[in-house]
């Protein structure tokens, strides 16, 4: 074979090279140096990279495409997460299983200290019902409990007292206590309101933190994720110089682009796109809403349900505008969970207003989750180039109960409208919202293409969007949700050399047997960093 006086670190042939880049679609053979991507094409093309140092790796007829770019996420919670006590209805699938496992908690943890879970799921385990303090007060010792949504929590009287919180207690802005017919709180708290006891709970220390960091990634890694957009950075004091850390070790198996909390701003002196390629700062994320499964989604008609409850917002809508504003001027990219659909129209507003004041060509403002828009919303972020990171989780998890408890058949079908993105050429990313729901892209693109729930129901079966474009958004549009799709998300000659290895292409199998392809390995800069093992 001819060579070149310097050759290819590693080059890869034997089974389909799904490029996603349109001029190639499909190559033979991929040749990789220095941690970019060198040459791709035919094994023609590619054999001139061949020298005697180079690594010949025979996919063996596995397919490789870009790594997954995972675009909505809580990396290092999801680390933290790892180590709680695991309260989801898969494993505990009634109150009386949290409860036993409170207790158990708490027999091993020493006096005095926080007994803390996660993953409760009010609507999908067996009493169908919140946590109450009655239930917690099973144990001494003060009990934190989160919802699987992540805005709500469940504590016991321990937990109460010592937050301070009786009936007499006001409900913060943007949150709500919810207290019994005789005004005392339940113990289930709501937005902000889990800041009241959320404050009390000991931060972790810059070594847990960094355990988390390395913990969270390696579970990304393995499901084929490669760049992880972290949207909650500065929650805890020691995450960005966390990521800072783990930025300079070779063996970090993921590229972080952080979030930085609006309100931890001022604490920034740099902007959006500060860094390099293994950690750079993304947007401001700023939480204007709640979770629809929790009932804190701000809606604009009732839930289905609740005919007395439309959702909280969190964040004013004056204050929002400032906000936007503000960030808007300062040159950063903005970041806005909005699950409900009055939500999305006053972040829309805000947006609006900023723009009009300060005008600025390929903002890439973003609607995070954006659950819930109508046509009408994304007629209006086309217009302001406004982009969205879709949960498209919700589907699966969540479609049955949204359908028939939270919005109703109508407005469930439109959930996470990726068809309708699509049609109004809205740039568009998938996620999984780890820890909310587990890291799995190939189970997401599957729900985007088929929108199936957990009981096999199609739902909206007219917003289900074609492969091609499922995988784009968990690659190379979600790369440009961070302004990244120059280094990712297609193979091509001068990106980064960042892959995964999956026992089929999603290109070349039914839709409804995309969730059953393996992940069989990842690749970081030309380096492999995980075995897979997910289906």
């Amino acid at each position: 074979m001819p060579s070149l006086p310097i050759g290819a670190d590693r080059v890869f042939w034997g089974g389909p090279i799904v490029t996603l880049d349109p001029a190639l679609p499909l190559a033979e053979a991929l040749a990789v140096r220095d941690g970019r991507i060198v040459a791709v094409g035919t094994r023609d093309e590619v054999k001139p990279w061949v020298a005697p140092r180079a690594e010949l790796v025979d996919l063996g007829g596995a397919a490789l495409l870009p790594g997954f770019v995972e675009s909505h996420n809580h990396l290092i919670m999801h680390g933290v997460s790892l180590g709680r006590l695991d309260a989801s209805p898969a494993a505990c699938p009634s109150i009386a299983d949290v409860v036993a496992r409170v207790r158990e908690e708490a027999a091993r943890t020493p006096a005095g200290a926080w007994v803390r879970g996660r993953g409760y799921d009010d609507t999908l385990v067996r009493e169908k019902r919140a946590l109450g303090r009655a239930d917690l007060d099973a144990v001494a010792a003060p009990v934190y409990i989160g919802h699987i949504s992540g805005h709500l929590a469940y504590v016991n009287s321990a937990a109460l007292a010592l937050a301070g919180i009786d009936g007499r207690t006001a409900d913060p802005e943007g949150g709500h206590i919810v207290r019994d017919a005789a005004g005392e709180p339940t113990g289930e708290l709501h937005e902000t309101a889990t800041g009241l006891v959320g404050r009390l709970l000991p931060s972790e220390t810059y070594e847990e933190t960094l355990a988390a960091a390395w913990r969270g990634a390696a579970a990304f890694a393995k499901v084929g994720i490669t760049s992880a957009q972290d949207v909650s950075l500065g929650i805890r004091s020691h995450h960005f110089r966390v990521y800072e850390a783990v930025a300079r070790e070779p063996g970090y198996p993921l590229r972080v682009v952080g979030f930085p909390v609006i309100g931890w701003r001022e604490h920034l002196p740099v902007h959006t796109g500060f860094g390099d390629d293994r950690f750079r700062l993304g947007a401001l994320k700023i939480i204007s809403d709640g979770s629809i499964q929790g009932y804190t989604a701000s809606l604009r008609r009732p839930y289905h349900d609740r005919p007395d409850t439309r959702g909280i917002q969190v964040v004013a809508p004056e204050r929002l505008r400032e906000l936007v504003g503000q960030a808007h001027a300062a040159g950063f990219q903005i970041a806005i969970h909005t699950n409900g659909d009055q939500a999305i129209e006053y972040a829309l507003d805000a947006f609006e207003a900023a723009l009009a004041e300060h005008p600025r060509p390929d903002h890439r403002h973003r609607l995070e989750h954006c659950q819930t828009a109508t046509e009408a919303d994304l007629a209006r972020m086309a217009r302001l180039g406004v982009c969205a990171s879709f949960f498209i989780n919700h589907v699966w998890y969540w479609g049955d109960r949204h359908r028939d408890l939270f919005l109703g058949p109508e407005r469930a079908a439109r959930i996470d409208p990726l068809a309708s993105a699509l049609r109004h050429g809205i740039p568009f990313g998938l996620h999984c919202d780890a820890p909310v729901t587990p890291p799995d892209p190939l189970r997401s693109i599957w729900t985007a293409v088929t929108r199936r729930t957990r009981d096999g129901q199609v739902l909206g079966p007219e917003e289900r969007i074609p492969v091609e474009a499922a995988l784009r958004a968990y690659t190379v549009d979600a790369a440009y949700l961070a302004f990244e799709e120059h280094l990712k998300g297609t193979l091509e000659v001068g990106k980064l050399a960042d892959f995964c290895l999956l026992s089929a292409s999603p290109l070349a199998v039914e839709p409804d047997a995309i969730a059953e392809i393996r992940v069989l390995g990842t690749v970081l800069g030309g380096r492999d960093v995980a075995v897979g093992g997910a289906a």
